[in-house]
C-alpha cells in the first residue's frame, strides 16, 4: 500500500540481520521512496562477516526509489553510531523516521507516523512523533505485543 508521501526513512543497522529482512521488508512494502541506511562497523572478525551479510542484503534488496547505504569502517558503538547516523540523515531532511535494525514497523506505523509528521509539522512545541511500547514485558519473555494500538499524546515542556 502506497502511502500519500511517505516520510524518508533512516535505518540504523549493526549485525542482526534476521530481523534486518523484516525492517526492510515493511520499508519496501510501504513504498518509501528515500532510505539512507547506515551500518556500525565490526568489533571483531567473526562480526565483520554478519555485517558483510547484513550490507550485501542492504544492497541487493530491489528498492522503490534510491537508496543512501554508508557503512562505517570502525565500530562506533550504539551510543555514538545512532546519533551521528541521525545528524547526518537529518543534515539533508527537515523530517523522517528512524528505524533500529530490530525495530519492524506495521503499515500501521508508516500511517502514523506520516500523518503526526504532517499534522505536528508546524508546531514547534512538538520534537517526536514515536511509535513505541514503553512497558516492561512480562517475567521470562523477550517482548510482548500490545494487543491493540493505541495512540498517546504526552506534554512535556521542552
Amino acid at each position: 500500500m502506497r502511502l500519500s508521501e511517505p516520510p524518508p526513512c533512516l535505518i540504523v543497522a549493526h549485525r542482526r540481520w534476521e530481523p534486518l529482512q523484516r525492517v526492510i521488508s515493511a520499508v519496501v512494502s510501504a513504498e518509501v521512496q528515500d532510505v539512507h541506511v547506515v551500518i556500525d562497523g565490526a568489533r571483531s572478525i567473526d562480526e565483520k562477516l554478519k555485517i558483510d551479510t547484513v550490507e550485501e542484503l542492504v544492497r541487493d534488496t530491489k528498492w522503490p526509489s534510491g537508496i543512501q547505504v554508508h557503512r562505517r569502517s570502525t565500530n562506533r558503538g550504539v551510543g555514538y553510531s545512532v546519533p551521528e547516523a541521525c545528524d547526518e540523515f537529518f543534515v539533508t531532511r527537515s523530517s523522517g523516521i528512524i528505524l533500529e535494525d530490530d525495530c519492524v514497523p506495521t503499515q500501521e506505523f508508516f500511517r502514523l507516523a506520516e500523518g503526526g509528521l504532517k499534522s505536528y509539522q508546524q508546531d514547534h512545541r512538538v520534537a517526536l512523533v514515536s511509535g513505541n511500547c514503553i512497558a516492561t514485558p512480562p517475567k521470562g519473555q523477550m517482548g510482548w505485543l500490545v494487543p491493540e494500538p493505541t495512540l498517546r499524546l504526552s506534554r512535556y515542556p521542552l
